[in-house]
């Protein structure tokens, strides 16, 4: 009895060390990729090159919102106004570039 207790303790240290190795793996993969994605010099999606113009006409203190006549800026965007306010703060301290938005995106996954 005492031999097949010992034997599943060794069976259960060896599943919860491969469980921690698959973990640890895929963890050192998603800290990897989100490394590589805030220092990549282009835009990942479509939208972010928007994103950084509607950031920057609001550091110029302009309106995103205009009058429905053909030339509405803002149609087409899914990211929300705060998101693009916190993008305006982050291009006013660091320039106009992907990389703090890209932070920004990276430490607001749920």
């Amino acid at each position: 009895m005492k031999n097949k207790t010992a034997t599943l303790d060794n069976a259960n240290s060896i599943f919860l060390l491969i469980s921690y190795i698959f973990l640890m793996y895929f963890i050192l993969l998603f800290l990897i990729t989100n490394i590589a994605n805030i220092f990549y010099p282009y835009s990942l999606e479509n939208g972010e090159g928007l994103i950084l113009r509607y950031a920057s006409l609001l550091l110029d203190f302009e309106n995103i919102y205009n009058p429905i006549d053909g030339n509405n800026l803002l149609v087409g965007c899914n990211y929300p106004p705060f998101y693009i306010f916190v993008n305006s703060i982050l291009i006013g301290i660091f320039g106009i570039t992907f990389s703090p938005q890209e932070e920004y995106y990276v430490f607001s996954l749920p």
